[in-house]
Protein backbone atom coordinates (compact mmCIF):
# COMPACT_ATOMS: atom_id res chain seq x y z
CA UNK A 1 0.00 0.00 0.00
CA UNK A 2 1.21 3.51 -0.81
CA UNK A 3 1.91 5.76 2.15
CA UNK A 4 0.46 9.27 2.25
CA UNK A 5 3.97 10.76 2.27
CA UNK A 6 5.14 9.15 -0.97
CA UNK A 7 5.35 11.18 -4.17
CA UNK A 8 3.20 10.61 -7.24
CA UNK A 9 2.66 12.49 -10.49
CA UNK A 10 -0.79 13.52 -11.70
CA UNK A 11 -2.13 13.62 -15.24
CA UNK A 12 -4.38 16.52 -14.14
CA UNK A 13 -3.58 18.48 -10.99
CA UNK A 14 -6.28 20.72 -9.53
CA UNK A 15 -4.52 22.27 -6.55
CA UNK A 16 -6.02 25.61 -5.65
CA UNK A 17 -7.89 25.65 -8.96
CA UNK A 18 -10.16 28.62 -9.63
CA UNK A 19 -13.85 28.12 -8.90
CA UNK A 20 -15.59 26.79 -11.99
CA UNK A 21 -12.58 24.89 -13.34
CA UNK A 22 -13.82 21.98 -15.46
CA UNK A 23 -12.17 19.01 -17.14
CA UNK A 24 -14.39 17.59 -19.88
CA UNK A 25 -14.31 15.06 -22.73
CA UNK A 26 -10.69 14.01 -22.12
CA UNK A 27 -8.79 10.74 -21.83
CA UNK A 28 -6.31 10.72 -18.95
CA UNK A 29 -4.16 7.59 -19.08
CA UNK A 30 -0.91 6.01 -17.89
CA UNK A 31 -0.03 8.35 -15.00
CA UNK A 32 0.61 7.60 -11.33
CA UNK A 33 -2.81 9.16 -10.64
CA UNK A 34 -5.21 10.46 -13.26
CA UNK A 35 -6.70 13.46 -11.44
CA UNK A 36 -5.79 14.96 -8.06
CA UNK A 37 -7.96 17.65 -6.46
CA UNK A 38 -7.22 19.70 -3.35
CA UNK A 39 -8.77 23.06 -2.56
CA UNK A 40 -6.51 25.77 -1.14
CA UNK A 41 -9.44 27.79 0.27
CA UNK A 42 -9.23 28.35 4.03
CA UNK A 43 -12.73 26.84 4.52
CA UNK A 44 -14.98 24.41 2.66
CA UNK A 45 -16.78 26.17 -0.19
CA UNK A 46 -20.62 26.02 -0.15
CA UNK A 47 -20.55 24.93 -3.84
CA UNK A 48 -18.35 22.65 -5.90
CA UNK A 49 -15.17 24.42 -6.94
CA UNK A 50 -14.13 22.06 -9.75
CA UNK A 51 -15.81 19.56 -12.02
CA UNK A 52 -14.89 16.64 -14.24
CA UNK A 53 -17.46 15.53 -16.81
CA UNK A 54 -17.46 12.80 -19.47
CA UNK A 55 -13.80 11.83 -19.11
CA UNK A 56 -12.01 8.51 -19.32
CA UNK A 57 -9.42 7.77 -16.61
CA UNK A 58 -7.65 4.66 -17.84
CA UNK A 59 -4.70 2.61 -16.60
CA UNK A 60 -3.43 5.20 -14.13
CA UNK A 61 -0.99 3.21 -12.02
CA UNK A 62 -2.08 4.01 -8.43
CA UNK A 63 -5.38 5.93 -8.57
CA UNK A 64 -7.76 7.12 -11.25
CA UNK A 65 -9.12 10.06 -9.21
CA UNK A 66 -7.92 11.37 -5.84
CA UNK A 67 -9.95 13.75 -3.67
CA UNK A 68 -8.20 15.72 -0.94
CA UNK A 69 -9.88 18.59 0.94
CA UNK A 70 -12.56 20.56 -0.87
CA UNK A 71 -15.80 20.18 -2.78
CA UNK A 72 -15.90 18.70 -6.29
CA UNK A 73 -18.61 17.48 -8.62
CA UNK A 74 -17.91 14.81 -11.22
CA UNK A 75 -20.32 13.17 -13.64
CA UNK A 76 -20.34 10.74 -16.53
CA UNK A 77 -16.75 9.59 -16.11
CA UNK A 78 -15.30 6.14 -16.66
CA UNK A 79 -12.48 5.00 -14.37
CA UNK A 80 -10.80 1.72 -15.32
CA UNK A 81 -7.73 -0.32 -14.43
CA UNK A 82 -4.89 0.67 -12.08
CA UNK A 83 -4.82 -0.06 -8.34
CA UNK A 84 -7.64 2.19 -7.02
CA UNK A 85 -10.45 3.83 -8.98
CA UNK A 86 -11.41 6.71 -6.67
CA UNK A 87 -9.51 7.56 -3.49
CA UNK A 88 -10.48 9.94 -0.69
CA UNK A 89 -7.66 11.15 1.57
CA UNK A 90 -7.89 12.09 5.25
CA UNK A 91 -4.81 13.24 7.12
CA UNK A 92 -3.85 15.51 9.99
CA UNK A 93 -0.91 17.93 10.06
CA UNK A 94 2.38 16.16 10.60
CA UNK A 95 5.55 18.24 10.17
CA UNK A 96 6.91 18.92 7.66
CA UNK A 97 3.51 18.32 5.96
CA UNK A 98 0.72 20.86 6.40
CA UNK A 99 -2.24 18.49 6.57
CA UNK A 100 -5.87 19.25 5.79
CA UNK A 101 -7.78 22.28 7.07
CA UNK A 102 -11.14 20.55 6.53
CA UNK A 103 -12.50 17.41 4.87
CA UNK A 104 -13.96 16.71 1.47
CA UNK A 105 -17.54 16.84 0.23
CA UNK A 106 -17.79 15.40 -3.25
CA UNK A 107 -20.65 14.43 -5.58
CA UNK A 108 -19.99 11.60 -8.01
CA UNK A 109 -22.79 10.98 -10.53
CA UNK A 110 -23.29 8.47 -13.36
CA UNK A 111 -19.68 7.31 -13.16
CA UNK A 112 -18.39 3.82 -13.97
CA UNK A 113 -15.56 2.43 -11.82
CA UNK A 114 -14.24 -1.02 -12.74
CA UNK A 115 -11.18 -3.17 -13.31
CA UNK A 116 -9.01 -2.05 -10.37
CA UNK A 117 -6.60 -4.51 -8.73
CA UNK A 118 -6.94 -3.19 -5.13
CA UNK A 119 -10.26 -1.34 -4.75
CA UNK A 120 -12.86 0.50 -6.78
CA UNK A 121 -13.24 3.02 -3.94
CA UNK A 122 -10.79 3.62 -1.09
CA UNK A 123 -10.79 5.98 1.86
CA UNK A 124 -7.22 6.29 3.10
CA UNK A 125 -6.64 7.87 6.50
CA UNK A 126 -3.44 8.35 8.44
CA UNK A 127 -5.62 7.61 11.50
CA UNK A 128 -4.14 10.54 13.36
CA UNK A 129 -4.73 10.43 17.11
CA UNK A 130 -5.80 14.09 16.90
CA UNK A 131 -8.50 13.09 14.42
CA UNK A 132 -9.09 13.61 10.76
CA UNK A 133 -11.72 15.95 9.35
CA UNK A 134 -14.82 14.04 8.20
CA UNK A 135 -15.55 13.48 4.53
CA UNK A 136 -19.02 13.39 2.97
CA UNK A 137 -19.08 11.76 -0.45
CA UNK A 138 -22.18 10.83 -2.43
CA UNK A 139 -22.33 8.42 -5.37
CA UNK A 140 -25.53 8.70 -7.43
CA UNK A 141 -26.43 6.34 -10.30
CA UNK A 142 -22.87 4.99 -10.45
CA UNK A 143 -21.69 1.54 -11.49
CA UNK A 144 -19.06 0.41 -8.99
CA UNK A 145 -17.40 -2.97 -9.58
CA UNK A 146 -14.87 -4.00 -6.95
CA UNK A 147 -13.99 -3.60 -3.31
CA UNK A 148 -14.70 -0.56 -1.18
CA UNK A 149 -11.94 -0.10 1.40
CA UNK A 150 -12.29 2.37 4.26
CA UNK A 151 -9.81 2.63 7.13
CA UNK A 152 -11.25 5.95 8.40
CA UNK A 153 -13.71 6.30 11.25
CA UNK A 154 -15.36 9.51 10.07
CA UNK A 155 -15.80 9.30 6.31
CA UNK A 156 -19.39 9.10 5.11
CA UNK A 157 -19.87 7.35 1.77
CA UNK A 158 -23.44 7.40 0.46
CA UNK A 159 -24.62 5.35 -2.52
CA UNK A 160 -27.90 6.24 -4.28
CA UNK A 161 -29.57 4.87 -7.36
Amino acid sequence: MRRLTQTQSAGVLFYGAAKGTLLTDSTIANNDMGLYYASSSPTLSPNAQIGATDNIFKNNRYEGIVFDQGRAKIAGNKVTDGNVGIMFLQYAPSPPYLGQSYGDDDAITATIVKGQSVAAIQVLSDQSPTGDFPGYDTFTNCSISGAILDNATNCHLTFRS
